[in-house]
């Protein structure tokens, strides 16, 4: 009689390769799929965050900070520092709080060395998304919103 000896056969081998490879394939579409709504969320975050850190520059500092947004440019930021490039397939406009125009033209939002600022709202989107950056001058508070399309 003759003994087997431990192991896999080449047949076994390959077809554990072929399903790891089946798996990483589909995996590779589905994160590809999420990518660019992680974009959209990551420009809106990054943006509340940039109106955060203009109020507490302005408080700290005791100097009125401006805030520049400009859709068209594809840029934002604090006056005085190097501005960020807005993500690719992502596009901003500012809503004008007295009329409620929506542009993308370059809006600035000012900032007071008391605490206050500006109203304003700030619309991030994408082909499938929005998300609504609002601020509250009052509470000072910063808040994003997803739009209905």
């Amino acid at each position: 009689m003759k003994q087997r000896e431990a192991g896999f056969t080449l047949l076994e081998i390959i077809i554990v390769l072929a399903l790891i490879g089946t798996m990483c394939g589909l995996s590779t579409l589905f994160f590809a799929r999420g990518l660019p709504d992680a974009r959209l969320n990551s420009a809106a975050r990054d943006i509340s965050s940039v109106i955060r850190h203009a109020r507490a520059l302005a408080q700290l500092k005791r100097e009125d900070q401006i805030m520049m947004i400009d859709g068209k440019g594809r840029i934002y930021g604090i006056n005085g520092q190097p501005f960020k490039p807005v993500p690719e397939g992502v596009t901003i406009e500012t809503v004008d709080p007295a009329t409620g125009q929506v542009s993308r033209d370059a809006r600035t939002f000012r900032f007071y060395a008391t605490g206050g600022q500006e109203t304003g709202s700030v619309i991030v989107k994408n082909k499938d998304k929005a998300l609504r950056v609002d601020t509250d001058p009052v509470a000072g508070s910063v808040t994003v919103k997803e739009m209905r399309r």
